[in-house]
């Protein structure tokens, strides 16, 4: 996924985003990853309405690493 990743943005490295690991207990933590992921989703149906299909693929790329990574917290 990461290599799929640096291929759509061009050498970029998936960077977890840092508000991620902020939190204090295991359900705060789930409830800022499901927000996140819920903007992500919006994000991609955006893109894909407007016909942007390589960003939408950027998007899901994120998703996807971001459920995959662990959260250090």
């Amino acid at each position: 996924m990461a290599l799929a990743y640096r291929m759509v943005t061009e050498g970029v490295k998936y960077l977890k985003p840092p508000e991620l690991d902020e939190f204090i207990t295991p359900a705060e933590a789930q409830e800022k990853a499901l927000k996140f992921a819920k903007e992500l989703v919006e994000e991609t149906r955006a893109s894909v309405k407007q016909g942007n299909e390589r960003n939408a693929a950027k998007l899901i790329l994120e998703l996807v690493l971001m459920v995959v990574t662990t959260l250090s917290g």
